[in-house]
């Protein structure tokens, strides 16, 4: 890649951190991309969902205008590799993302997930 992929910081990690960041607009800089979104796509179809979601979301840090359309199955592969929180923050970092196909099942999916993951609360009339 042309531009420098990491560069040291507090936000390591987080897909919307603004200290890391690599263009898709040089022209040195498309390979690596449409070979991390093919990378991403083969560990997808392997069955291995938590490594889909590392390599999209690092895809979608690196440019958070996001070329290769890494979107539109990021939010299946959120709730497939166990992760429904991440829908949450990146519908609040990604406000584009709310309005993509699907992600409103998603998203609804994710809450029920959530939701089935708490543990009910106690009903004291029901303990007698």
């Amino acid at each position: 890649a042309k531009q420098p992929l990491s560069s040291p910081g507090t936000c390591r990690g987080q897909v919307t951190c603004p200290r890391t960041r690599a263009r898709h607009v040089p022209q040195a800089n498309r390979p690596f991309f449409t070979a991390l979104h093919l990378h991403a796509a083969g560990l997808s179809q392997r069955g291995c969902p938590a490594a889909a979601l590392a390599a999209a979301t690092l895809l979608l840090s690196l440019d958070r205008s996001d070329p290769t359309s890494v979107l539109l199955w990021l939010d299946s592969l959120a709730l497939r590799a166990g992760r429904p929180h991440l829908l949450a923050e990146l519908e609040r970092d990604l406000p584009v993302a709310a309005s993509l196909p699907g992600w409103a099942f998603s998203a609804a999916l994710a809450a029920r997930l959530a939701a089935a993951e708490l543990p009910a609360p106690s009903d004291p009339s029901s303990a007698a």
